[in-house]
């Protein structure tokens, strides 16, 4: 069975822990704690055929640098998470998310969602 690999990442409380737990669980939790690394595994179904989807939860606070690109290894989804309502983490996608993205190995695709924030 194929395996794809989403690594979530964006800065610090642009929801994706919410995004992530959403999705997962199929409900809209008010509270959840910022994740430091936490992982997500189930089968989906892609064109008839089934798929492992691992969803990679990142830390975007500051200090976390060195511990993000473990996360990146074997990646094929890159997901850039900012919030409507920061200018800065829109800013960020640029200054900071697309260099961590192109500092691996190889290319991975990126995809993109604005979120509200948990602000």
């Amino acid at each position: 069975m194929q395996t794809i690999k989403c690594v979530m990442v964006g800065d610090g409380e642009v929801g994706k822990t919410f995004l992530l737990v959403s999705y997962t669980t199929s409900a809209f939790k008010e509270k959840h704690l910022s994740a430091l690394f936490d992982n997500y595994t189930g089968d989906i179904s892609v064109d008839g055929h089934t798929v492992t989807l691992t969803l990679w939860d990142t830390a975007g606070r500051e200090g976390y640098e060195q511990l993000r690109p473990l996360a990146y290894a074997q990646a094929d989804v890159f997901v850039v998470c900012f919030s409507i309502g920061s200018p800065s983490s829109y800013a960020n996608v640029r200054l900071k998310w697309k260099p961590e993205k192109h500092g691996g190995e190889r290319r991975l695709m990126a995809v993109f969602v604005t979120n509200r924030g948990l602000k």
